[in-house]
């Protein structure tokens, strides 16, 4: 993916004040991104399988999970993803306020790409979004839609 290509980001998060601050973080993030989000594990899990009313959806290129989404949690949506043969090369990054280890070995056990504690603050979300751009965008290769 060349960096002027949109990366498309699928953000699953069920607070709505952490909603509303990941999108003005991305609105002000230098990288190029198309954002959507969904607030638990069931429209995550329609989401990237394109059911329901997600039929006409991209497939991301990033998903930022919180792992204590309603009804099932992030991590299954994270086993679902990693255990998908086209869904599966997606990176997953993990996004919660837990700082537990178990939770983080979870994660990582069931394949996540990255575990990372919420930031704090706004200014600490900008940060974040244009380190997460930089990486992604400028350092890291993602595969296109080809198959293998």
């Amino acid at each position: 993916m060349s960096d002027l290509e949109f990366t498309k980001i699928l953000l699953v998060e069920d607070n709505p004040a952490d909603i509303r601050l990941f999108k003005e973080a991305f609105k002000e993030s230098n990288f190029q991104n198309e954002f959507y989000s969904v607030k638990n594990s069931s429209d995550a899990n329609n989401f990237l399988n394109r059911q329901e009313k997600y039929t006409n959806v991209p497939k991301p290129d990033i998903i930022l999970l919180d792992i204590n989404i309603p009804p099932t949690g992030g991590f299954d949506v994270l086993k679902k993803v990693k255990t998908n043969d086209h869904l599966k090369l997606i990176p997953v990054i993990i996004i919660s306020a837990s700082r537990n280890e178990r939770d983080m070995l979870c994660a990582y056990h069931y394949h996540a790409n990255a575990f990372i504690v919420k930031p704090s603050d706004y200014n600490s979300f900008i940060k974040f979004f244009d380190s997460l751009g930089d990486f992604w965008i400028n350092w890291a290769r993602l595969p296109g839609e080809m198959e293998i």
